[in-house]
């Protein structure tokens, strides 16, 4: 699915344009097979078919203004679905909570799982390439293809260069292996979805395990959220609007580290580092950033003004 972002005025020209040409098709569609299927006089399946893609070109047409008015009820407190997204919030950050602390080793975590997944892909591939010898052609090449890229990755795993990699930039800040172990026995591991995987430590903090960034926690002085909206396209046709989540770490030195992540992960990770580092500031408003950008070394110390912890820099609408 591709991801477009334009400026307000022609994205919402091209979000209109491409829903009336789908919900055109669909109309067309919707009378085309009725009248196919009731060739020999209106039945129930005509009309059935008739009403299914009928529905389908109205809820494209009208898409857009159904989304905004669902995000417009999940934030509006005394609405059911307000209560329904906070409920699932909820809901979300406990197993994340739980989650986040059930993690073996950090070689384990960071090796070995590598590998796991790496392998089990392999052999889920091999398998499937197996299936589909007996049909050839290109199938049969295109597989070969998915499984040696597969095992390459798998070999690739099994020499441990990740973790050994993810060691050294743990030098940077003058921990060796036994010292990083042992961090990582209290610390946080989240794995947000569609993002990397971020470390919260006690002294330790790995703001994104893929990019390999160790810095030392206590450096941490502000952490907050932003939320970006990402417009669907499928084909050319708008099929709606998601949101896109990161979380941000600020450091003493005027550093900010930005995470891919997700809602729930966001929350919960803000409320771990409210929790291990006293002080630390959390949330977002303009204020705020105005005063880490002014002298970042001096920010921990400086006088705040009051900010709510999940408050995250929002798009315009």
């Amino acid at each position: 699915m591709a991801q477009k972002q334009y400026d307000p005025e022609k994205l919402e020209k091209e979000k209109k344009r491409s829903s009336v040409i789908a919900a055109v098709v669909f109309y067309i569609m919707a009378v085309a097979f009725a009248l196919a299927i009731g060739a020999e006089g209106m039945t129930a399946s005509a009309v059935v078919v008739f009403l299914i893609f009928a529905a389908v070109g109205t809820v494209i047409l009208f898409l857009d203004k159904i989304q905004l008015k669902f995000i417009h009820n999940a934030r509006t407190p005394g609405t059911r679905a307000y209560e329904n997204k906070q409920k699932y919030l909820a809901d979300q950050m406990e197993k994340i909570r739980r989650k986040a602390h059930e993690h073996k080793s950090l070689h384990d975590e960071i090796g070995f799982r590598t590998m796991a997944i790496s392998g089990t892909i392999f052999g889920v591939l091999l398998l499937i390439n197996l299936a589909f010898l007996l049909f050839g052609g290109v199938y049969y090449v295109i597989l070969v293809i998915a499984v040696l890229v597969a095992l390459a990755v798998f070999i690739y795993s099994l020499t441990g260069k990740e973790y050994t990699a993810l060691i050294d930039k743990y030098s940077a800040v003058m921990a060796n292996e036994q010292a990083a172990e042992e961090d990582f026995r209290t610390a946080s591991l989240y794995r947000p979805a569609g993002g990397a995987a971020i470390i919260i430590g006690n002294k330790y903090s790995v703001l994104s395990v893929s990019s390999k960034q160790v810095i030392y926690s206590n450096t941490l002085v502000w952490v907050f959220g932003r939320r970006q909206i990402i417009y669907n396209y499928y084909n050319g046709i708008y099929t709606g609007r998601s949101d896109r989540f990161y979380i941000y770490f600020a450091a003493n030195d005027g550093n900010v580290f930005e995470c891919l992540t997700d809602e729930p992960t966001l929350r919960v990770a803000i409320d771990d580092c409210l929790e291990r580092f006293p002080g630390i500031c959390a949330g977002y408003s303009p204020e705020v950033d105005q005063l880490f950008r002014s002298a970042p070394a001096d920010f921990a110390a400086a006088p705040k003004p009051p900010v709510n912890k999940y408050d995250i820099i929002e798009p315009e609408e």
